[in-house]
């Protein structure tokens, strides 16, 4: 019964992840009551030092992925608390600590969010906060817990692609690369439409389509008092709602230039888009010479691994690429640090880089296999972030 309310009842009922604070709580508030001594040889405090250390760790993990304090606050409180069940705390303390978990897990995202709209559909959290910057407000759009885009809002400038999508950084210059070479219309798909940042990259006679799993999403980002880069930049934009895989199929064979991948919520994988069956259906859409991005940013996960090897099994070439400042743009301080793979059949891409030096080759984590439809790991991707032997290397010039 917990796993239908979570998974079907809580994405239509709230507008934020509220389930796990209050099943939390509820343990505190149902636990029975009574004196519970401890057994022989047990040091009464020991499970609340060993949820205090729990906690500390709990804290020091969550700032180094950049969680707000807020949620670490939250998280820190609620393990203490139940640590604290090895105590006859007496129901009226138990009812008091479950009533300030519930009240500290709404407050998460009520009290001093900064948010201007908040929604939850069935895939993510949504969310969209009013900051300010050099340049003015800004819009920022939040999937899950991640940042991936802003918009600056003054009206001269909401045409200027930001955070990661920032002109010079490694998306931006991947798609400029493809370009560069290709000798008629460029043709592209992009699986993943966030705030629509990318529909600001189209040229005339260019043809762009853009996949989106989350109805929720594409409503965001057709709402112009939130986001305006589609309505400003491509207001008739060829926008497919649904599965990237299953929609890739309706598109022709041999019809495109290039494929970006640029799916990955709140920095989960959907694994079904990174395997060999999903790049062998890349691949039979794509031109001879296509090219397809995968935009590889990721805290937790060594993703850039996983798809380095799928490239390698596939016969192709991979460039990796990872652009960290933009001085020659006047909006960089909106720049975000992004990394990506570029990957197609050798020639194309040796053309498209042409020796460029912001493309190395990347070694991939020994932890790390090649991924299918029926097996993938994530702990192996974990672990390949946590010891970073997946490591960039230089091309050697002749």
């Amino acid at each position: 019964m917990g796993g239908v309310f979570n998974a079907l009842i809580a994405p239509v009922i709230f507008n934020g992840i509220y389930e796990f604070a209050i099943v939390l709580a509820l343990v505190l508030f149902l636990r029975p009551d009574g004196i519970v001594l401890p057994q022989a040889g047990e040091k009464p405090w020991s499970l609340f030092i060993i949820g205090a250390i729990a906690a500390a760790v709990n804290a020091l993990m969550l700032v180094s992925v950049g969680v707000e304090n807020r949620l670490i606050i939250f998280m820190t409180v609620a393990i203490l608390a139940l640590s604290a069940l090895r105590f006859d705390l007496g129901r009226w303390v138990k009812t008091g600590m479950f009533a300030g978990l519930v009240v500290a897990a709404f407050s998460l995202n009520v009290f001093g969010s900064g948010s201007i709209f908040q929604d939850r559909s069935f895939y993510s959290l949504l969310a969209v906060k009013v900051d300010d910057s050099p340049h003015g407000k800004v819009h920022k759009f939040v999937h899950g817990d991640t940042f991936h885009n802003y918009q600056l809002r003054d009206p001269a400038l909401q045409n200027v692609p930001t955070s990661y999508y920032i002109e010079g950084g490694s998306i931006h210059s991947a798609v400029m690369s493809a370009r560069a070479v290709n000798d008629g219309p460029f043709n592209i798909a992009v699986v993943g439409l966030g705030a629509g940042a990318m529909a600001c990259y189209e040229k005339p006679n260019e043809s762009w389509m853009y996949f989106e799993i989350d109805p929720a999403v594409v409503e965001l980002a057709r709402n112009t008092e939130y986001f305006s880069y589609v309505e400003t930049c491509a207001p008739e934009a060829d926008i497919r709602i649904g599965d990237a895989r299953q929609k890739l199929k309706a598109v022709p064979e041999s019809s495109l230039d290039m494929i970006v991948i640029d799916a990955f919520s709140s920095d989960s994988i959907p694994a079904h888009l990174v395997t060999r069956e999903a790049l062998e259906l890349y691949q039979s859409r794509l031109k001879p010479e296509g090219f397809v991005f995968f935009h590889t940013s990721n805290k937790l996960l060594d993703v850039t691994s996983v798809v380095v090897r799928l490239a390698d099994d596939a016969g192709l070439t991979a460039r990796y690429i990872d652009i960290q400042d933009f001085p020659a743009n006047p909006y960089g301080d909106m720049g975000a640090r992004a990394t990506g793979i570029l990957m197609g059949p050798e020639g194309a891409i040796q053309r498209a880089t042409k020796n460029d030096p912001k493309y190395q080759t990347w070694v991939p984590s020994r932890h790390v296999k090649v991924w299918t439809d029926d097996y993938s790991s994530i702990l192996g991707t974990l672990m390949a972030q946590s010891l970073k032997d997946g490591k960039a290397k230089a091309i050697s010039q002749p």
